[in-house]
This record gives structure tokens, sequence and C-alpha cells, in this order.
């Protein structure tokens, strides 16, 4: 078993991280009744629709560039949240920012799924119980793969409404310590997204490092 991590208050000073206002829920998308109208076709007609549609668009993301200048450059961690959520949204389908204070993962920021803010501010995850948040906290490194089993996994999952595909628990640390971790459900692109996110979790732990030491001057 895994020693519960090291707190880190001097990040995670305050009651409530994010100022932010709540984030209505996505509506649901239009094309869902086309895919289903189109199932219902015979299937001639279906590879004749396929057909006419041409073949897929190729695999891109958005550069991820100025993503990353904007949260070295962020004012606040709320901002640079914010700017790390929205930037990883593209290779997933939902982001989530958690932070760590003592010994629990707070739900601090949401981009995707339909989830509101509001839902995320009332996510506690204990880092005192056995979950992959636990592993990739104490640990470092990165949870790639499907969540657990444990009810840690399952308070999580049933949060953000998670519907199967690969996640990834990205660790963001500052001075060499997991403090929070940027998280993305049913992640996309492969090592691509896989990319994506640790570069943007590496950029958050810089601009929380600078924003602690601008503080303590």
């Amino acid at each position: 078993t895994s020693p519960a991590p090291a707190p880190a208050d001097d990040l995670l000073s305050g009651d409530r991280w994010s100022t932010l206002p709540a984030q209505s829920a996505r509506p649901a998308t239009a094309a869902a009744p086309l895919l289903t109208a189109a199932s219902k076709l015979p299937p001639a007609k279906r590879q004749q629709l396929a057909a006419l549609s041409g073949p897929p668009h190729p695999i891109s993301l958005p550069d991820v560039g100025p993503a990353l200048a904007a949260i070295r450059g962020a004012a606040s961690r709320d901002e640079a949240v914010r700017v790390a959520c929205d930037a990883a949204l593209p290779a997933c389908r939902c982001a989530v920012f958690l932070a760590l204070k003592r010994d629990v993962l707070q739900g601090r920021d949401v981009v995707g799924g339909g989830v509101s803010r509001e839902a995320i501010y009332n996510l506690w995850i204990p880092v005192t119980s056995a979950s992959v948040f636990r592993e990739a906290i104490t640990h470092g490194t990165a949870h790639f793969g499907p969540y657990g089993t444990t009810a840690a996994d399952g308070i999580y999952k049933a949060a953000i409404g998670a519907i199967g595909g690969d996640a990834l628990v990205q660790p963001v640390a500052v001075a060499g310590k997991a403090v929070a971790a940027l998280c993305a459900d049913d992640l996309r692109y492969g090592a691509r997204g896989r990319q994506r996110i640790e570069a943007l979790a590496l950029a958050l732990g810089e601009a929380f490092e600078r924003l602690i030491v601008s503080k303590k001057k």
C-alpha cells in the first residue's frame, strides 16, 4: 500500500480555489438523431450514404503552443487552470482539474462532457484510499488506461458521467512534488493526445511555481 502524499498548503491555501461562475451542462449534440435515423436505413442505402459523405477528415489537433504560453504567463491559478482545461478538451471527452489539499483531491474546474463546475466543486477524492488518483499523486507518474474499481474511482466516474474509454490522470508537480492532477476522460488521438495533456500539466506546474514565488516576494 502506498503512503498518503504530503500536503501542499502553500499552493492550496483558502477554502475555495475558483471564483469562476458555475457552468451550465452542455446541450446534447444535434448529430444524435441523424445517426439514429441513418442506422435504420437498409444496408445498401447506408453504404451509399457513406460514399457520399467522403473519406474521414485527417486526424488533427489544434496547436497547443499558444495555450502553453498563456498558461505560463497567467496572472492567477484560476486563469492557468481554465486555459489548460480548454486546451485539453480537443483530445478528450471531458477535462477535469483536481487540486490536492492535505489528503483530499478537490475538484476545481472542468470543461466538456456536459459536467457543471458546480458538480466538480462538490467532488472530493480521498488519497488515503486506493484509486488510480492516489497512485498518480503518490508516485508522481501518470495513470493511463481504464479507471480502477475502488470506491474512490467510482466517486469520480459518477461525478463526470464517465462512459468508457481510456483515462489519463496526469500529475501536476511543483518543485518535484505532485500538488494536483489534470485528468482527461475518454482520451483520444493516442500518443499525441497523451503528449498534449502532459505538456499542459508541465506548464501548469511551472505557472504555479512562478505564482508562489511572486506571492512570497
